[in-house]
């Protein structure tokens, strides 16, 4: 694969033709306010142009796709956002200039894009999504483009979404079943159900291969198609709005108490919170690692009536986490004559934590700044000065009635960042060392802390040499 320089000669550029040339002008114009303007302004003192019709207009855009369908070009990772921009502006053109006038060149247009994915993909490291993101866009316009066509064939249509839904290699058509469910219909919707299930019908029950030469590699591939197809039924359940169509799915794929979380979201939406609720608290359901459920708990809770187990839910979620958002939800739903009370709760339960720093940033939010100062002092060996987002505020909200705990902050926000060298972020550190050496000139109590000399004293003698760090100071 060719590998393209970066560096343009005005020969090159010259080389593509004017048409080309109009044609990525246009597209950079889209999003380049001020090469906008110049163009207009130009075309503003040149003669009209008669605008192109569909047939030039079509014959443009088949130039650019054949162009790329026919590069052998490698753009490397820098080129993955050109490349995504490229198809981008090429599904614009086709879906606002060409769609109105002729869909089925459209929908063919669009299709053409889709196959693109291989080259795309080859061509360019798309470790952003750039590639990704543009090329399911053109598939959701692919969709649309179809349901303005009058005469297609729903069968025809259901083999072309099988096809490249069992095909999804790169994730680009992991919503084309939604993208197509106007154009399928229900006549449409049911051949494409019908070949799900014929192919789910035709792969081996997870377990059942009895051929010793299969790899493990292989054994797994299958049980991964397979579970793609019944994703296939998930996604047309969906679409037709069936819940107990989807409960069915997950159910004959053996996968309702992986999926139970999700099976309780439909059921909720559907207006069916009780039977929600049963799915949801299911004590066989399982949940993946880091799976927060709460806010779907509440919301059915919420749906029936029952304001205690909201609370107990919350509060167990608080338990759970200390964030400040679930002590705060609790409390609102709290009687204001008892909330002084929870307050207390909360702050005794958080200082049992082995996390100084969730601790910390708890005590913050709820401005129980003494114990706060008390944390930072008692268990100033466990903080961790990269946690600056932490670190910070703390120190901030700290200093004026709390200097002591709001030096000691700022000094290990200092020593983190001359421990490990790092000079990008020196003007970081000078900066809370100039707030821990302000708060200092005022301090009455040190609380057992080094004082303000002992301690540049020390962090001369320990860092003397990083003179990029001392001329800032």
């Amino acid at each position: 694969m060719v590998q393209r320089s970066l560096q343009l000669s005005v020969e090159e550029l010259a080389s593509l033709g004017a048409e080309r040339l109009a044609e990525i002008l246009h597209e950079i114009s889209r999003d380049d306010l001020s090469l906008r303007e110049r163009l207009q302004h130009t075309l503003s003192e040149s003669p009209p142009v008669r605008p192109r019709d569909t047939s030039t207009m079509s014959a443009s855009i088949e130039r650019r796709l054949t162009a790329l369908e026919d590069s052998d070009v490698g753009y490397g990772w820098q080129g993955a956002a050109t490349l995504a921009a490229d198809v981008d502006a090429m599904r614009r053109d086709i879906v606002e200039r060409l769609l109105p006038a002729d869909p089925e060149a459209s929908a063919g247009m669009l299709e053409r894009l889709t196959d693109l994915e291989h080259v795309l993909f080859e061509s360019a490291d798309d470790s952003d999504g750039e590639i990704g993101d543009a090329l399911r866009a053109v598939v959701e316009d692919w969709g649309r483009a179809w349901t303005e066509i009058a005469k297609r064939d729903p069968e025809i249509l259901a083999d072309i979404v099988f096809d490249v839904f069992a095909e999804n290699e790169y994730g680009v058509f992991d919503e084309v079943i939604p993208a197509f469910a106007e154009a399928l219909g229900k006549e449409g919707l049911e051949v494409l159900e019908a070949r799900f299930r014929s192919a789910i019908a035709d792969c081996p029950e997870p377990g059942d291969v009895e051929d010793e030469d299969e790899t493990d590699d292989e054994a797994w591939r299958a049980d991964w198609n397979r579970r793609m197809l019944f994703r296939g039924l998930e996604d047309i359940a969906d679409v037709r709005g069936d819940v107990d169509g989807y409960i069915a799915v997950q159910e004959a794929a053996g996968t309702h108490l992986v999926y139970a979380v999700e099976i309780a979201e439909r059921l909720h939406r559907a207006g069916r919170s009780a039977e929600a609720l049963r799915w949801l608290e299911r004590p066989d359901g399982q949940r993946g690692y880091g799976d927060d459920t709460t806010d779907l708990h509440v919301s059915v809770l919420d749906a029936l009536g029952r304001p205690e187990d909201t609370r107990r839910v919350l509060w167990q979620a608080f338990e759970r986490t200390l964030l400040f958002e679930r002590y705060r939800d609790f409390r609102k739903r709290t009687p204001e004559s008892e909330r002084d009370e929870i307050r207390r709760q909360a702050i005794d339960l958080v200082l049992g934590h082995d996390d100084v720093h969730r601790v910390l940033a708890f005590l913050i939010e709820v401005e129980a700044l003494a114990e706060a100062e008390n944390l930072v002092l008692r268990r100033a060996a466990d903080l961790r000065g990269r946690d600056h987002w932490t670190l910070r505020p703390a120190a901030k909200a700290l200093a004026q009635d709390h200097p002591a705990g709001a030096i000691l902050l700022y000094r290990v926000l200092v020593e983190a960042v001359l421990n490990a060298g790092k000079s990008q972020y020196y003007r970081y550190a000078i900066g809370d060392l100039r707030e821990a050496t302000l708060l200092a000139e005022g301090i009455a109590d040190w609380k057992g802390l080094e004082d303000d000399e002992t301690f540049m004293e020390r962090l001369r003698a320990k860092h003397g040499r990083k003179w990029s760090f001392w001329k800032q100071w």
